[in-house]
């Protein structure tokens, strides 16, 4: 699932093994539908991986610890990856469009995907979906589809929703951390293992 993330590099399972917790590294431009996903995948491997190898230990207190501690620091702007200049350098790349100048969602549609998006953001409406969608929703906004009320109800409910969202990530990506953190001497041990077999096999062809 992490090679199938839009614009993350792929890279071979050793660097995978010593990166996989740097999560603060991605963009939170990516971090959205198949970013989560990923996540709960992770944090289903690795939370199982322990009840496995350390049936005794309470990992479900150390994962509660972790959100709630998560959570906070979230809040305060201070969470790994989501601090507010992040959120500031991302509200701030919103520009606004003369949409006087358009007569359809279809000329719209032709600045594409990523001008939409920082047009969209600049009116605080929800930024994604196909370039069909985005067009449409910002050319409503010049149609009279949407009111004022309607855009300052519309803007509010993105809002909540994305608040919701950050939360949802910001949790999962706490567990990973905290997990990450409870296997570590197994992610070295691992990582050492497979250096080894590596040095072997190309000794072995070195000899034949």
């Amino acid at each position: 699932k992490f090679v199938n993330l839009k614009g993350v590099d792929r890279v071979d399972y050793i660097t995978y093994l010593s990166t996989f917790d740097q999560l603060h590294e991605i963009s939170r431009t990516k971090k959205m539908g198949e970013y989560k996903k990923y996540l709960i995948s992770l944090v289903e491997y690795l939370y199982g991986y322990i009840l496995r190898t350390r049936p005794l230990f309470h990992v479900d207190e150390e994962l509660e610890h972790a959100q709630s501690k998560a959570l906070k620091e979230w809040e305060d702007g201070n969470f790994p990856g989501w601090t507010k200049e992040a959120s500031s350098a991302l509200i701030n790349v919103g520009a606004r469009l003369d949409l006087r100048e358009f007569n359809s969602w279809e000329e719209l549609a032709a600045l594409g995907l990523d001008r939409l998006k920082t047009a969209l953001i600049a009116l605080n409406l929800k930024c994604g979906g196909s370039l069909e969608e985005r067009a449409k929703r910002l050319f409503a906004t010049k149609t009279g589809g949407l009111t004022a009320k309607d855009l300052a109800k519309k803007s509010k409910s993105d809002k909540d929703k994305e608040q919701i969202r950050q939360r949802e990530i910001v949790q999962l990506e706490a567990q990973v951390y905290k997990l990450a953190e409870l296997v570590n001497s197994q992610r070295a041990a691992t990582k050492e293992n497979i250096q080894r077999r590596q040095a072997r096999t190309d000794g072995e062809r070195e000899e034949s």
